[in-house]
């Protein structure tokens, strides 16, 4: 089964069951004030930890090996650092709500590996420093069709960037990698799963069955690299891509605390995959138009807590 329909039909069936709650909790997707405060309003700060052993993945595989020329070039790197996140969602007394959000993830520098073959010689590898920028903003539409059980339908800007330097083989070579990810998407959330603990449990899911965005990647190769049978000195590829998927899913366990705060631990996953064709050299007049697939895997857990107040 295609990895986009089941990311679709994993979020139905979570939809479904959250049709079939019957807890009397107020839910949402974040934390929403209860129905004793003025506003339903409840900005909540997320501080997390995320991490995943390779789990930054792309590469570009030529379409026509006939040629002489990099046949793949393929960077995996870890994800790992610090999220901080600002989620406010706004509800009136009604099943309507909005939640805006922003994130800027800290990622330590990670060592990142190349592998480079070719249609015509032995393959090279060698290592790098990734020092990547990311963050995020997002804005989402609640509708609350039972008591626990909210849908939700949103947009999320999504900028990934990529530094690549210090390489172990021909020092004076970088590569540059940026993604920005246009991400429509819906999914359900589930509260108030244990009624009468105390706690509020949250579990949710959202995605979308299509990736849409643009890769522009630079690698300088001062030793040169056969592309289409000529020799050049750089790996260039730049295109939109509207194939793929995002999904993701979490869960929290809160409690209230004095004077309107909220405390939650949370854990979180997420993953996307984005496929395109690359014509390397397209923009290029020196370097032999050849066509390569980009696919790209990024995927990270993310554990931590979050304070939430009312007012």
């Amino acid at each position: 089964m295609p990895v986009t329909r089941t990311v679709s039909i994993l979020l139905s069936v979570i939809c479904l069951v959250g049709m079939s709650a019957v807890a009397q909790a107020q839910g949402g997707y974040g934390w929403i004030c209860p129905s004793t405060a003025k506003v339903g309003t409840a900005p909540s700060v997320y501080a997390g930890y995320f991490f995943q052993h390779k789990g930054a993945d792309f590469s570009f595989t030529i379409t026509d090996p006939a040629a002489n020329s990099v046949g793949e070039l393929r960077q995996q790197f870890d994800l790992q650092g610090i999220l901080l996140e600002l989620m406010v969602p706004v509800k009136g007394s009604g099943p309507l709500g909005l939640v805006l959000g922003w994130s800027y993830l800290f990622p330590i520098d990670r060592t990142a590996h190349e592998t480079m073959t070719f249609t015509a010689d032995a393959a090279r590898y060698r290592t790098w420093r990734a020092d990547t920028q990311w963050w995020d903003l997002q804005a989402a539409l609640t509708y609350d069709f039972v008591p626990s059980g909210t849908v939700i339908l949103g947009f999320r800007y999504d900028s990934f960037q990529t530094n690549f330097h210090d390489p172990s083989v021909q020092p004076g070579d970088t590569a540059n990698l940026t993604i920005n990810g246009y991400i429509p998407f819906f999914g359900c959330a589930v509260s108030n799963i244990a009624p009468g603990t105390g706690l509020d449990i949250e579990v949710g899911a959202i995605g979308f069955p299509t990736m849409l965005g643009s890769v522009d990647y630079i690698e300088v190769v001062s030793a040169g690299i056969p592309i289409g049978g000529a020799e050049v000195l750089g790996f260039p590829a730049s295109n939109g891509f509207g194939k793929g998927y995002f999904f993701e899913a979490f869960g929290e366990i809160g409690m209230p605390l004095l004077y309107g705060w909220q405390a939650a631990a949370f854990v979180k996953y997420s993953t996307i995959n984005a496929h395109t064709q690359i014509h390397v050299g397209e923009r290029n007049a020196e370097i032999p138009t050849t066509d390569y697939d980009f696919d790209l895997d990024r995927r990270i857990w993310v554990v931590g807590g979050r304070v939430s107040l009312c007012f």
